[in-house]
């Protein structure tokens, strides 16, 4: 796995080799998502249902955080260093 960096302006310093594989220049700019590495398929109410209660239970359980709260912690850790 590679490591990346993020400045105190926010920007991330990504690997040459990461960069490279897809033919992205150094200095060019780029944008990048993540998102479920497979497309979700609901298969119904009850599905759905039990899909919500699933996440419910991850949240309550402290196995997920809120956007919000993950941006601000990266946010104070790049002004931090």
């Amino acid at each position: 796995m590679m490591g990346t960096e993020f400045t105190e302006g926010g920007r991330m310093t990504v690997p040459k080799d990461a960069r490279s594989a897809p033919g992205i220049a150094g200095g060019a700019r780029a944008r990048a998502s993540a998102g479920p590495a497979r497309d979700l398929e609901v298969a119904g109410e009850a599905d759905f249902m039990a899909r919500i209660a699933e996440a419910e239970s991850a949240a309550a359980a402290g196995r997920v955080r809120r956007a919000e709260s993950l941006s601000a912690d990266w946010r104070s850790r790049i002004i931090r260093e």
